[in-house]
C-alpha cells in the first residue's frame, strides 16, 4: 500500500510510480462517478439498507478458546461465508474491530482453509479502517509480510511467489460489492467505474484511497475483502487497519474438515487497552501504545494536576469527562523546548489532537441523542455525526504519523520532568494560604492593641503645646524629580488625597 501508515506491496514495488500517478486522478473518479451512477439501489445502500448484514446467529466471545464463526453463507466463491466488520471507538484511542455475532474486544475469528470468506465494510463506522492481513500483528506499519501475491507464507515450501499466485485478499468495491478493483484496466466498465487500477493483482491500491476519500462517497460502495486461505502451512494469520496502526486481531485457520492446525497463538499478540469505569462512562481511553499510560481518566479534579476549571456551568457527567480532557490536555503539552522546533510542534499536537478526539468520542457517548437532533434539524446538509467521526479517525492517524517521527528521534511524546515541575502543588499552596492567615490575624491583633491602648491614654493638651514645631520638608521640583515631560503630565493628575485641614 502507498498512503500514509502504510508501506508498498513486496509484490508490488514496480507499480509505486504508477499508482502514485493515479491516485489523485482515483480519488477524483471516486468523487464525481456516483453521481452519474447512482440508482435506486445505491439510494437504499446510502440510506442504511445493508444486504450484507449477518443475521443473528451463536454468538461467541471472541476469544482463542471461543473463536467467532461466520454464519451466513458456504464458503464458494459464489455464495462465501461473511464476517459483518465495524468499528467501536470507545475501545481503544482508535478503536478496534468488531463483527456480527461476536462478543469481546479486538476479537479472535476462525476460518477454514479452502473456504472463501467475506469481510464486509458497509456499516459506516469502517469509513477511514480499509481492512488488511498480515502473518504478524499490524502487518504493514511493522513492515511484516501480508498475505500477497508475491509473498510465500511463513513455512511453506510453495514456489507460488515465482508465479504471483501466493494466498492473498482480493478487494471489491461498486454499488453492487462484486466489482474487483484489481487487474491492469483503468477502468473496465463503463456501467461501474470501481474496476480497479492497476496494482498487481489483487486491488488494495485502489481500495485504500477511497476508504481515506469524502464519506459521503464512500458509502456509495459495498465494500468487501475476500480471502481464501490455501497452504497447509498457514494456521493463523492476523486482520488489521491499513491507515491506523494497534487495531489487529488473530484469525486461526483450521483444516478444511474443522480439525485444528499446529502453530495457533505462536505469535503474541498485544493485549486490549485496559478501561477504567471512568473511562467506560466517558468514552475516552489511554493510549499505552505511544506512552500515554494513565489517559485523561488520570486527570479528573481529585488529580490536582490542573488548578482551573475550563467550563463555567452545572456539574454533570459531560462536563466531568471534559474537564478530565481538558486538565489532560494541559498537563502532557507542558514540555521543554528544544532547538529542534518540528519536535517541540509534535510533542505539543500531540495531546492537543488527543484532545480533539476525545471531545468527539464524548460527545458521541454523552450527547447521541444531541447529535441526532441536531443533524435531523439540519436536514440533507447534516454533518456533525460524520465530522465527529471524521476528526476521531483523521487526528488519529496524524497523531501516529507525528508518534513515529519522535520516536524515529528518538524524542518520546511526553515529558513527565517539566510537567511535574510545572504542576501546581495544591498542598503547599494551602499551606501558604495557612500561613498567610495566622499571619494576618497577629497583625490584627497588634494594631486593634495599639489602637485601643491609645484610646485608653490619649495624649495631654499641655504635652502637645510642648512639642516642638515640624520642620517644613522641601518637596522635590518637578524638574528635578523628573525629565520635565513626565512632570508635567504628572502635575496634571488629579488629587488623590484631600488636603489637611
Amino acid at each position: 500500500s502507498l498512503t500514509s501508515g502504510s508501506r508498498m506491496s513486496k509484490s508490488t514495488m514496480p507499480r509505486q510510480r504508477f499508482s502514485l500517478v493515479l491516485k489523485p486522478a482515483l480519488i477524483l473518479v471516486l468523487a464525481v462517478a456516483p453521481l452519474a451512477t447512482r440508482s435506486e439501489e445505491s439510494d437504499a445502500v446510502v440510506s442504511g439498507i445493508d444486504e450484507y448484514v449477518v443475521p443473528v446467529g451463536t454468538v461467541h466471545k471472541g476469544t482463542m478458546e471461543d473463536p467467532c464463526e461466520a454464519v451466513r453463507g458456504s464458503g464458494t466463491e459464489e455464495d462465501p461465508y461473511v464476517f459483518q466488520a465495524a468499528v467501536d471507538y470507545f475501545q481503544s484511542s482508535t478503536g478496534y474491530y468488531t463483527f456480527t455475532n461476536c462478543d469481546g474486544v479486538k476479537p479472535t475469528l476462525k476460518v477454514k482453509a479452502g473456504s472463501v470468506y467475506k469481510f464486509v465494510q458497509t456499516h459506516i463506522t469502517n469509513h477511514m479502517h480499509p481492512l488488511g492481513f498480515a502473518y504478524e500483528p499490524d502487518g504493514a506499519h511493522k513492515d511484516k509480510d501480508e498475505l500477497e501475491l508475491g509473498v510465500t507464507p511463513p513455512g511453506s515450501s510453495s514456489d507460488c511467489a515465482s508465479s504471483n499466485s501466493c494466498q492473498a485478499p482480493m478487494y471489491y468495491a461498486g454499488s453492487s460489492g462484486d466489482v474487483f478493483l484489481g487487474g491492469s484496466g483503468l477502468l473496465s466498465s463503463s456501467s461501474d467505474p470501481y474496476a480497479g487500477v492497476g496494482d498487481g493483482g489483487f486491488g488494495l491500491d485502489s481500495y485504500e484511497p477511497a476508504f481515506e476519500g469524502y464519506q459521503e462517497t464512500w458509502k456509495y460502495n459495498q465494500f468487501n475483502v475476500r480471502v481464501k486461505i490455501t497452504d497447509d502451512a498457514t494456521a493463523e494469520y492476523f486482520y488489521f487497519c491499513h491507515l491506523h496502526e494497534w487495531m489487529t486481531g488473530r484469525v486461526i485457520v483450521t483444516n478444511a474438515d474443522g480439525s485444528a492446525r499446529s502453530g495457533v497463538g505462536a505469535i503474541e499478540l498485544y493485549d486490549p487497552v485496559k478501561l477504567s469505569d471512568f473511562d467506560k462512562k466517558c468514552g475516552f481511553t489511554s493510549a499505552p501504545n505511544f506512552g500515554d499510560e494513565l489517559g485523561p481518566g488520570a486527570f479528573g479534579p481529585s488529580s490536582r494536576k490542573c488548578d482551573n476549571a475550563a467550563l463555567c456551568g452545572t456539574w454533570d457527567t459531560f462536563r466531568e469527562c471534559n474537564e478530565a480532557i481538558d486538565c489532560h490536555m494541559n498537563y502532557n503539552m507542558r514540555v521543554a523546548h528544544s532547538t529542534d522546533k518540528v519536535i517541540t510542534f509534535m510533542r505539543q499536537m500531540i495531546p492537543h489532537h488527543q484532545n480533539a478526539v476525545n471531545m468527539a468520542k464524548i460527545l458521541l457517548k454523552e450527547g447521541q441523542a444531541d447529535v441526532a437532533a441536531a443533524d435531523a434539524s439540519l436536514g440533507e446538509d447534516a454533518f456533525i455525526a460524520g465530522m465527529l467521526q471524521d476528526v476521531i479517525n483523521s487526528q488519529n492517524m496524524q497523531i501516529m504519523n507525528m508518534m513515529n517521527y519522535l520516536k524515529e528521534n528518538d524524542t518520546p511524546v511526553y515529558d513527565v520532568q517539566c510537567a511535574s515541575s510545572l504542576e501546581i502543588n495544591e498542598d503547599l499552596a494551602w499551606g501558604y494560604a495557612a500561613a498567610g492567615l495566622v499571619v494576618g490575624a497577629v497583625l490584627i491583633g497588634i494594631v486593634y492593641f495599639v489602637y485601643t491602648r491609645t484610646r485608653a491614654h490619649p495624649p495631654s493638651i499641655s504635652a502637645a503645646k510642648n512639642v516642638e514645631p515640624e520642620l517644613e520638608v522641601q518637596k522635590p521640583t518637578p524638574s528635578k524629580a523628573y525629565g520635565g515631560n513626565e512632570m508635567v503630565q504628572l502635575a496634571q493628575l488629579p488629587a488623590y488625597y484631600p488636603p489637611r485641614v
